[in-house]
């Protein structure tokens, strides 16, 4: 609630100088009004940032990643090119809002345990200063190392599908050398139905897939098919595991056999 109303003041300040605004809807990355105020506005204020789905995510992304506008504003006669000013911000109640498997690199996700709000600090010298770096040339774009921390961090935060938590639960990548079985998607998505009840879909097995890559699962060719070399869990190292954890596991359905091995 603090953050809350520290971006209100900050977009209030902002308001002042006709450069901040505040977003209860979701962005449309075709709306001119949003546009213009992509172009216009230093920052916008999402205050539904928690609520938005897995394509209103998809949408912000589009827009946050736009460098110019190029529009024809209302009563123009010609398309204007402008650069991409706004920057975002929004605060959420829950932890684990982060609902995009393919990343979150876009998104700077930290706790805020307390706000000094009765500083003296000038906040137009901060912004003074800032302009003064840009000037200077200052890097403001992250490289490869700086996302890849970044993504670390993000981690805390991401939402898991069931298919993902179940492939964590139960699998684990090994070197090709160490692997106890080699399964492909498909089987993998069938291991995991009879441990967790999850129907097998195209979409449960699209999402297995994009998890085993987000994960790290080593996909290699072997016998013209592509598999995964990986250990499989019993229950007693998971339950352990999940002990030690403090998050303890119902007990599974009986299992089966596995059915697939791939010979070495």
């Amino acid at each position: 609630m603090i953050l809350v109303l520290w971006l209100v003041e900050v977009q209030y300040q902002l308001k002042n100088l006709s450069f901040g605004m505040e977003i209860s809807h979701v962005l449309n990355h075709s709306n001119k009004d949003t546009l213009i105020h992509l172009a216009e506005c230093m920052l916008i204020n999402l205050d539904e940032l928690e609520n938005l789905n897995r394509s209103e995510i998809g949408s912000l992304k589009e827009i946050i990643t736009k460098t110019h506008i190029r529009m024809r504003k209302a009563y123009g006669h010609n398309n204007e090119n402008m650069p991409r000013r706004a920057s975002f911000a929004g605060s959420v109640n829950t932890a684990q809002f982060l609902n995009d498997t393919t990343g979150s690199r876009r998104f700077l996700c930290f706790e805020v345990e307390h706000i000094e709000y009765t500083h003296e600090i000038d906040i137009n010298k901060v912004y003074s200063h800032a302009l003064k770096l840009k000037k200077e040339g200052f890097r403001h774009w992250f490289n490869q190392d700086e996302i890849k921390e970044i993504n670390a961090n993000n981690e805390q935060y991401q939402l898991r599908s069931p298919e993902e938590e179940l492939l964590l639960t139960w699998f684990e990548p090994v070197d090709k050398n160490k692997a106890q079985y080699y399964f492909n998607t498909t089987q993998i998505a069938n291991i995991l139905s009879t441990k967790g009840g999850i129907a097998i879909t195209e979409t449960t097995v699209r999402k297995i897939g994009m998890a085993l890559k987000k994960h790290g699962f080593q996909r290699i060719s072997k016998n013209k098919a592509y598999v995964f070399p990986v250990i499989l869990k019993d229950y007693d190292l998971v339950d352990l595991e999940n002990k030690q954890s403090g998050e303890p596991i119902p007990i599974p359905p009986q299992q089966e056999k596995i059915p697939f091995r791939f010979d070495n």
